[in-house]
């Protein structure tokens, strides 16, 4: 028979929070106890090789161009400011 897991035990297997193995119970294999989530093991582990992707050996990211900034286009605007307190 399969272990039974807590939620409190799976979110520390998945370094995730509580609400995270509510939210995705079904995919990780819940089973309901007199109340009481459980989470079987297996379904856990087959859960997590389903999640993992294989890694790539990093590759150098290929150098940039320098970007050339672009002007800022001033808008026409219909509106006429007011004058600076002072200043004629």
């Amino acid at each position: 028979m399969d272990r039974l897991l807590t939620v409190d035990q799976v979110a520390e297997m998945l370094a995730v929070s509580k609400w995270y193995v509510y939210d995705h119970g079904v995919e990780l294999g819940l089973v309901k106890v007199g109340g009481c989530n459980r989470y079987r093991q297996e379904a856990i582990e087959a859960y997590l090789s389903r999640q993992a992707t294989p890694t790539a050996a990093p590759t150098e990211m290929p150098a940039r161009a320098p970007q050339r900034r672009r002007k800022r286009k001033l808008s026409q605007s219909a509106v006429e400011l007011l004058p600076i307190r002072g200043e004629s």
